[in-house]
């Protein structure tokens, strides 16, 4: 907190652009260093399964098309299309507008599903 205080009190020239310049360059190398190390990771569960980063980041990476219909691809469509405005700067003009598309659609799933 001390440190906040103390680059805000310096000012936009000597605070903020003299310290961001020291700290982009540290936040790029520990992202670099995270993303690294990750994929170098193992887990084995107590079935035995061992799974790696290299398999997550495929997971994350290759799409997987299987189990989509006609039927569910609106839905996905839509997913992507809410991500997008929550990516974009104005995710909180349309969250309202977003909630009201997920409720609609969770009450259509809810008469569409077999008892």
């Amino acid at each position: 907190m001390l440190i906040t205080a103390t680059v805000v009190y310096k000012g936009v020239n000597k605070g903020i652009e003299k310290y961001s310049k020291i700290l982009m360059p540290i936040l790029f190398v520990l992202i670099a260093g995270i993303s690294v190390f990750s994929i170098t990771l193992k887990h084995t569960n107590a079935d035995g399964v061992t799974r790696t980063g290299m398999q997550g980041l495929a997971i994350y990476l290759i799409p997987n098309f299987r189990g989509m219909t006609v039927k569910k691809f609106p839905f996905g469509c839509d997913g992507c299309i809410g991500t997008a405005f929550l990516l974009d700067q104005r995710g909180d003009g349309n969250y309202g507008y977003l909630r009201i598309l997920c409720e609609e659609r969770d009450q259509s799933d809810e008469v569409d599903q077999p008892d």
